[in-house]
């Protein structure tokens, strides 16, 4: 692109001292018009290297699976080590909470209607498995509307 445009100025250059040197009363109209030559050359010459329309395609379905597989469980074993704990974070969030406001203080994201981190990943689904019977047995109990960002065993 520059070298068009350096090869464009020198041209117009040499035309300009060769027009100058054979039409004196003429030169001012003709420079114009080479200037507009000059400008229609270089656009029409820029136009044929434009890209073309790419419309928006859809990924294989292979790349689509992948994508929309569910997120691996967090683990945690209990202090006694007889269940573990299978935490299981939310797929996306809603469109409602990354909407949400949010202040960016010394390099932090803060929600200003809670004061926590502005897009925390929370947890969905908890789920008990027993060691030895390997029996699960889901977390009830949590409201629906419920963020749960953090987790972690009861000393007792």
């Amino acid at each position: 692109m520059i070298d068009l445009i350096l090869f464009a100025k020198l041209s117009f250059t040499f035309l300009v001292k060769k027009v100058k040197s054979q039409f004196k009363p003429n030169t001012i109209i003709l420079m114009r018009k080479l200037k507009l030559l000059t400008v229609a050359l270089i656009v029409a010459f820029n136009q044929s290297f434009a890209q073309e329309l790419v419309r928006y395609q859809t990924p294989a379905k292979e790349l689509l699976d992948l994508l929309d597989a569910p997120v691996t469980p967090s683990f945690s074993i209990s202090p006694s080590k007889q269940v573990y704990l299978l935490a299981y974070l939310m797929d996306m969030p809603d469109l409602s909470e990354l909407a949400q406001p949010e202040l960016k203080v010394a390099g932090l994201r803060i929600n200003p209607n809670n004061f926590g981190n502005s897009n925390p990943r929370s947890y969905s689904k908890f789920e008990f498995v027993d060691l030895k019977t390997k029996k699960i047995t889901p977390l009830t109990g949590i409201p629906e509307n419920a963020v749960v960002t953090a987790y972690r065993w009861a000393p007792d």
